[in-house]
């Protein structure tokens, strides 16, 4: 005899019906059966489910276990509990077991939830509304947080504020105290309210007289100490001068900034959604929305500030789960993770239970207490009244976490009662990284004090530090300062500094060894504070900062950051004090280089490049001032002719509609300038063609260029003697005009009317300034190189040599191992440059001293030349005639060579660079042009000033005698302040990319690359989705009602449950088998034969009636009355008793005969009905209500399905899974006797057509679809 045992295919019947899993492991047959007696295999994964599981199956992939708790019971070190989709209550503790793994399946919503439905969960009922509508209710279990429809729910409080609006991150909701540093209107322990703010909120005693409310008792937020809040009880009320009192131990106290709200009371109810939990008592008092009952509204309390709790374990992962109200807490794990979680409503305060002043130590929030390489990944922490994150212990303790690619949002809402110093992200240790995050709207004064030695790279961080006064987004203390390095960061938009290292006052060496570098910070109060010494703050961009400086360094008179390096960055404000200027308040000497700091730079690009007998700057009205010779029309005034010039500046506006000029330069005879589009326009003489405009007809107002090239911009622009060259926003460079000498670098000496392109301006060697003498140019290579090409008779190409001359761009001799330009200019056959160090370097003829080396010898390589004073370097270099200028540090003016254009008050050669005599009280220079024997500055103050020869009204003071000193150029017109954000490529749109050519591309200074093709981007890499206001419903893909939308399972799946007469049998041969018959249970039909309800009294309901069934079981009834002719009604028990409503209601027709009603997948009601007057077929629809609030005839959209005649005595509908209403009705005579159908696609409008018109057909019809 053969005997087997059959069981798989009762196994593989039942499983076609069943529950299916959310499992990608393994294929899940999920028939339950012999489940009492399963096993699981140790060392295999343990599986949850907490629908269709039991704690005393063992937990396999067919078994699962229905609770966390129990399968931590059941786990061993090494473990894998796999959850499948659902909600979990579970509050379990792990205690010593290492490398356990906790985790989501893959594609299951899994969410802890720690708030109970106070009616579903807890069966409290809430009594009646009072005369204020306030609501109370007795609760089994505390409840220290409310949320109606997953919402949190604002604590009764004055000032009031609400979380729907934000204004609970509104300082301005908050009350003040009347302390000020002057009056010491009360000392600690003591608050006197300052009274009203206008249109915000009324004060305290005007509260108090108003409502006869008593503080004494409340719990009052005290922002006291500036960066630190606290919580403490009201004790006692002076009416008399509006002051109250409270326990002043421990609260952190400053003569400053006082500001506080208050809780905690019954009697601060005022508002719609306001609550206050009676702890003593465990009563609820709550005053709903618009008076609704709060019997029907979704209303949830939070009852565990935990759901998971790992102890002494190490190496545990949690992953893939959400958190509700609860979050988790890590105590001594060592190499644990937590990753790809959303956490609402985390971290909560114990004020709700009446607790205030609660241990920093104990706070119920995401914690992690002594653990050292937790890596913390893609997880969303929002809505918390407290901080996000915090890991406690010492450096030896708490170390090597990193927290990464997460995303933080409305963190803390009332600030107080906090860790260190009250920030969003707290560390303890040392050595913690914080990359890739996104922080926005958070109340305490720090986003970040992460510990010793903190690396913070690639975040993204605004709307941050509301609540507290004083802090930083990024805080390092003194001791932490050691290794510190905060880099590739976005700030913007905060009213704190962007980032801070801290140091004590008049205290050298603390707070050392720092670095800022590549972070991007705008619309900040203050950019990088910087405290201490030995710091390395480079490449960052800052601007538009508001009241403070964008980097302040401060010396503490001297004594700190003398060995602080500051280089490479574009800020708009730089100085050692947190708001004045850089000249009353100088960097540290030799500690910075290659800055573009606006205080020193910002007029810089206004004056115009060049060499000749004229002068123009940019103004702040987008004209052009220009001034003194004007033989050939180069002022652009339209002037032009011997003798003709002008001793004061004449405005120059013609540059075409909306065009305006943002570079110039003034040559020979001629000008030039780069409009804001990017196209060029010169003026002046053009016999050699200057004026690139393909003639050689001199014109007198600016005349644009020949085409650039397709796509081209100008980025710079340089005017010779008799010829032009612009670098374009691509690294190439064009020139154009006279070629005698190869001045043009195309390698020919032929001259052009228009722009030429020129060779070996690629790669590594593309341009990025220019600079013009009389018949040679020379390029700033982006490298820092130069190259020249041209007329090369003193050596002036820099090349070694002099005579020849070069027709093509040509490298100069180095500057020096390691050394390169940062600007350079030239003159009649000189040429000087900037070198990085600050040190000028010149070469070309040296008579009468030009090149500034202390003698008259010719050089053919760069030299430098004699010192620019102790520790003093140049911040830009310009050459005339037979003279050079340097704009040096501190502001003064160096110059030398021909006496009379050197502003020292001589006419004698000066062979060194030579300080100028005063350039006015007070003044110092921003940007120099040297001419034709003359110089001119923008200062500081955006007034200009001049000296040399007066020839042609070329110093413009109105005359035209020499000047050996500075004279003041007299003008209406202001030169324009550049700042920063006028040299990014597009910074509204986050390209923090220098323009090509710009200043800062040329300082090689901010936080990106001009090249960049990738640039780097902070913050977040994935896209935050917010649990709050979930859909609630079934989630299991396998139930008839599964619900694609839901994300919270409410347990509502219902099945088909097959049930076999047996699981397995006997097969023997020659033996009949036993039959084994199934049988099947749909879960959610009951057989009763009793009536579910009640239609309205007082009606006579006819037989015109359907019922149709909602995805939650629901029920919804459409049915007609006779009254009035006939009118069409609705009822349903969705608020769990049976309402009913009009739905078509009429005393003149008679509607409502044949109604039929479907539900579809998007809870809208759709109803078909006859009016029978017109006999026409009727549609109605409307969204279902849950709460009950939308009722009556005026809220249902009523229009036609059909109004051909004769229709709709009888009706019939049925709708598919995408939403399709289909509709089968008869036409009667005299029409005919036919049948009919109308279809309608979600969205559409009706379509129509014919089924039958064969003889009398068409009544009693039944339509169904086949999905």
């Amino acid at each position: 005899m053969i005997s087997m045992t059959w069981s798989a295919g009762v196994n593989e019947i039942v499983a076609k019906y069943e529950h299916r899993g959310d499992l990608s492991e393994p294929d899940v047959s999920e028939s339950y059966a012999g489940c009492d007696s399963v096993t699981r295999t140790a060392g295999s994964p343990i599986y949850l489910d907490p629908i269709n599981g039991s704690a005393s199956w063992s937990g396999t992939i067919n078994c699962p276990k229905n609770s966390l708790s129990e399968a931590i019971s059941a786990a061993t070190p090494g473990d894998e509990i796999i959850l499948r989709a659902g909600k979990y209550h579970d509050n379990v503790t792990i205690d010593n077991l290492d490398d356990l793994v906790i985790r989501a399946a893959d594609g299951a919503s899994v969410v802890f939830d720690g708030t109970k439905s106070i009616t579903a969960d807890l069966a409290a009922v809430w009594g009646n509304a009072d005369s204020d509508g306030i609501q109370e209710v007795d609760l089994p279990v505390a409840g220290w947080q409310l949320f109606y429809n997953y919402d949190e729910q604002v604590p009764a409080r004055w000032p009031n504020a609400q979380f729907s609006d934000e204004t609970v991150f509104n300082r301005s909701n908050w009350a003040e105290g009347t302390l000020t540093s002057n009056n010491n209107a009360y000392t600690q322990g003591w608050l006197t309210d300052a009274g009203p703010e206008t249109g915000v909120h009324s004060g305290l005693n005007e509260t108090i007289n108003a409502t006869g409310l008593d503080p004494v008792g409340a719990i009052a937020i005290l922002n006291l100490g500036s960066f630190r809040s606290n919580s403490r009880e009201i004790t006692g009320w002076n009416g008399a001068n509006g002051t109250f009192s409270y326990d002043p131990t421990g609260i952190s106290w400053k003569n400053k900034h006082h500001a506080y709200f208050l809780e905690g009371k019954r009697e601060l109810i005022d508002i719609d959604g306001e609550w206050w939990f009676d702890n003593d008592n465990s009563r609820l008092h709550y005053k709903t929305p618009v008076g609704q009952d709060a019997n029907n509204l979704d209303l949830r309390i939070k009852v565990q500030p935990f759901a998971i709790s790992i102890e002494n374990s190490d190496r545990v992962t949690i992953q893939g789960i959400d958190f509700f109200g609860t979050t988790v807490n890590f105590n001594n794990c060592d190499s644990c993770s937590f990753t790809n979680s959303t956490l609402e409503y985390p971290s909560t305060s114990k004020r709700g239970l009446g607790i205030t002043g609660e241990s920093e130590d104990d706070r119920w929030m995401t914690r992690f207490y002594r653990c050292a390489n937790t890596f913390v990944d893609q997880i969303s922490i929002t809505n918390t009244d407290g901080g996000a994150l915090e890991f406690h212990g010492s450096g030896g303790q708490s170390h090597n976490n990193t927290v990464n690619n997460s995303y933080f949002h409305a963190i803390d809402w009332s600030a107080a009662d906090q860790k260190g110093l009250m920030t969003t992200i707290y560390e303890g240790g040392r050595d913690m990284y914080f990359t890739n995050n996104t922080v926005h709207l958070t109340g305490a004064s720090s986003v970040l004090s992460i510990g010793d030695a903190p690396k913070v790279f690639y975040n993204e961080v605004w709307d941050v530090g509301h609540l507290q006064t004083d802090g930083a987004v990024v805080q390092v203390m003194q001791g932490e300062a050691p290794g510190a390095e905060i880099a590739y960061n976005w700030i913007h938009d905060v009213i704190k500094y962007g980032a801070r290292f801290d140091a004590p006052i008049n205290q050298v060496g603390e707070g050392m060894n720092g670095t800022m570098h590549h972070n991007v910070i705008w619309n900040a109060a203050g950019g990088l504070m910087i405290k201490g010494d030995y710091h390395n703050i480079h490449n960052n961009t800052v601007f538009n900062s508001s009241g403070k400086n964008d980097i302040i360094v401060l010396t503490d008179g001297g004594i700190n950051n003398k060995n602080s390096a500051l280089h490479r960055n574009a800020v708009d404000s730089m100085a050692d004090h947190r708001s004045e200027d850089v000249y009353a308040n100088p960097l540290p000497d030799g500690t910075n280089w290659n800055n573009w700091n606006g205080y020193t730079e910002g007029y810089r690009q206004s004056i115009a490049s060049g060499y000749g007998s004229s002068n123009c700057i940019i103004s702040n009205a987008q004209s052009l001032y220009c001034w003194g010779d004007n033989t050939y029309g180069s002022l652009g005034n339209g002037l032009h002719g011997t003798g003709v010039f002008s001793s004061l500046p004449v405005e120059i506006t013609s540059f075409g509609t909306g065009l305006y000029p943002v570079k110039v330069a003034t040559g020979g005879h001629h000008s030039c300038a780069i409009l804001n589009d990017g196209t060029v326009s010169c003026w002046g003489y053009n016999s050699h063609g200057q004026l690139g405009d393909g003639t050689q007809v001199s014109k007198y107002t600016p005349t644009p260029t020949l085409s650039l090239g397709v796509g081209l911009k100008a980025v710079d622009i340089v005017a010779g003697g008799h010829h032009s060259c612009a670098v374009l926003d691509d690294g190439n460079v064009k020139c154009w005009g006279s070629n005698v000498y190869g001045q043009l670098g195309d390698g020919t000496t032929t001259t052009s009317h228009s722009p030429v392109t020129l060779s070996g301006f690629t790669g590594t060697s593309q341009a990025i300034s220019l600079a013009a003498g009389w018949t040679y140019t020379c390029a700033l290579i982006e490298d820092g190189s130069v190259k020249c090409w041209g007329r090369n008779q003193n050596g002036q190409l820099g090349l070694g040599t002099s005579g020849s001359p070069s027709t093509t761009p040509t490298q100069i001799t180095s500057f020096g191992s390691g050394l390169y330009a940062v600007d350079v200019d030239a003159g009649w056959a000189q040429t000087c440059a900037v070198i990085d160090d600050g040190r000028v370097m010149c070469w070309g003829q040296g008579s009468n001293g030009r090149l500034g080396t202390g003698n008259s010898i010719q050089q053919t390589t760069p030299t430098f030349t004699a010192s620019l004073g102790t520790d003093r370097y140049a911040k830009q270099v310009v050459q005339g005639g037979g003279h050079g200028c340097a704009v040096i540090d501190d502001g003064t003016v160096r110059c030398w060579g021909d006496g009379t254009a050197t502003g020292t008050g001589t006419t004698s050669d000066v062979f060194t660079p030579t300080t100028t005599d005063s350039l006015g009280v007070g003044r110092t220079a921003h940007a120099l042009i040297a001419g034709t024997g003359h110089v001119c500055a923008i200062l500081d103050d955006a007034t200009m000033t001049c000296w040399g020869s007066g020839g042609n009204g070329r110093l413009g003071n109105g005359a035209t005698d020499n000047q050996l000193s500075p004279v003041p150029v007299i003008t209406t017109g202001v030169p324009q302040y550049w700042q920063v954000s006028d040299f990014l490529v597009d910074p509204d749109n986050r390209d923090f990319r220098p323009k090509w050519g710009s200043p800062l591309h040329v300082l090689d200074a901010g936080a990106y690359a001009a090249d960049d093709a990738s640039a780097w981007v902070p913050g977040t890499k994935w896209s935050y989705s917010p649990l709050s206001s979930p859909t609630v419903g079934c989630t299991d893909e396998g139930a008839l009602n599964y619900d694609s939308n839901a994300e919270f399972e409410d347990g509502s799946c219902y099945y088909i449950t097959i049930t076999p007469s047996a699981t397995s049998t006997q097969l023997s041969a020659n033996t009949p088998m036993t039959p084994i018959t199934i049988s099947a249970i749909t879960s959610y039909v009951t057989n009763s034969s009793s009536q579910p309800f009640q239609f309205p009294a007082g009606y006579d309901v006819h037989q015109d009636m359907d019922i149709a069934v909602d995805r939650n079981g629901n029920s919804h009834i459409c049915f007609r009355t006779p009254d009035g002719g006939g009118n069409l009604f609705y009822m349903t028990d969705v608020t769990g008793v049976w309402v009913w409503e009009g739905v078509h209601v009429t005393s003149s027709f008679n509607v409502g005969l044949e109604c039929n009603i479907e539900v579809d997948s998007n809870d809208v009601i759709h109803i078909v009905y006859q009016k029978v007057n017109t006999a026409d077929i009727k549609y109605a629809t409307r969204a279902i209500s849950f709460d009950g609030s939308i009722s009556g005839d005026s809220t249902w959209a009523k229009s036609n399905v059909n109004t051909a005649n004769d229709l709709g005595a009888y009706i019939s509908m049925d709708i598919d899974e995408h939403d399709t209403l289909y509709v089968a009705y008869f036409r009667g005579p005299p029409s005919g006797q036919d049948l009919l159908w109308s279809k309608k696609v979600s969205g559409g409008s009706w379509t129509h057509g014919t089924i039958d018109t064969s003889g009398a057909t068409g009544r009693y019809n039944s339509i169904v679809v086949d999905d």
